[in-house]
């Protein structure tokens, strides 16, 4: 399922609202709606309502990557960054959804934006040793994601990157 749709089934209607501004594609929608969610997630109900939509928060991360605007992809990272603090120990259950695309933020080629997703992953991993570790772990689902991606992005007349 994609982002959009997954949108649909979250329960609580005023977070549902939040996700459907985040889809709209448009900077002065989802800005607003991306700090109104950085707000909530502290405050969310965790066994019920944060765990809900964490999911979705990484599903929005995903999505918001290719935001063509610096500052929502800012703002999505510093949304899965509340999200990693709240989870604390749990975030082992979501690396593999989190770190491949926190990875490729931090290649993105705004300075802004690499900085956050860098600040970030020096939160998450505390040494360059754990880091390590866990890309080794993960190395498979990061190339997947790297994959993906490309085969996503938008080129000249829908070029695939196999064509040479």
């Amino acid at each position: 399922a994609n982002f959009i749709s997954m949108v649909n089934s979250i329960r609580d209607s005023e977070i549902r609202l939040i996700f459907k501004k985040i889809t709209k594609r448009n900077a002065n929608t989802a800005i607003p709606a991306i700090n109104d969610l950085i707000n909530m997630i502290p405050n969310l109900d965790y066994d019920t309502t944060f765990i809900e939509i964490v999911g979705h928060c990484c599903m929005g991360f995903d999505y918001l990557f290719y935001d063509p605007d610096s500052s929502v992809r800012v703002l999505a990272l510093e949304m899965i960054g509340c999200i990693i603090k709240r989870l604390q120990k749990s975030i082992v259950d979501y690396l593999s959804l989190i770190f491949p695309t926190l990875y490729l933020y931090v290649n993105d080629d705004n300075e802004n934006v690499r900085d956050k997703a860098k600040g970030i992953l020096d939160e998450m991993f505390q040494s360059n040793e754990k880091k390590k570790i866990f890309f080794a772990k993960l190395q498979s689902d990061i190339c997947d994601k790297i994959q993906n991606v490309l085969c996503d992005l938008p080129g000249p007349e829908s070029a695939s990157i196999n064509n040479e």
